[in-house]
């Protein structure tokens, strides 16, 4: 498969770029690495496009989640699925619910 277009909601894509560039490699090696035309499987059903083969978006996920987590199992220093970050936003001191929070709201 290839990215065949971006949307970078809240600029999430440039975020990833700057702060977790590991994963979005990992994200695009995983991408990369699946045969689509394998999984052009599901039949249509409707009106204008009865019997047309189209991509079967249920496996297509299963072997985008199976590649990420075979690439955190054969040795990759991170994985996608299962890996934990602590935030690097400047206000998050880690602490969920801590009082400086809470007078951030006004509270």
């Amino acid at each position: 498969m290839k990215v065949a277009a971006r949307y970078s909601h809240l600029n999430g894509y440039e975020w990833l770029l700057v702060h977790e560039k590991k994963t979005w490699l990992e994200i695009e090696n995983a991408i990369k690495s699946i045969n689509a035309a394998k999984y052009k499987t599901k039949v249509s059903d409707e009106k204008t496009m009865k019997g047309k083969l189209l991509y079967a978006p249920i496996e297509l996920n299963k072997a985008f989640s199976d590649k990420v987590v075979k690439g955190r199992v054969e040795g990759q220093p991170h994985g996608l699925l299962g890996h934990r970050r602590s935030s690097t936003h400047p206000k998050d001191n880690g602490a969920a619910g801590s009082r400086a929070e809470e007078d951030d709201r006004g509270r």
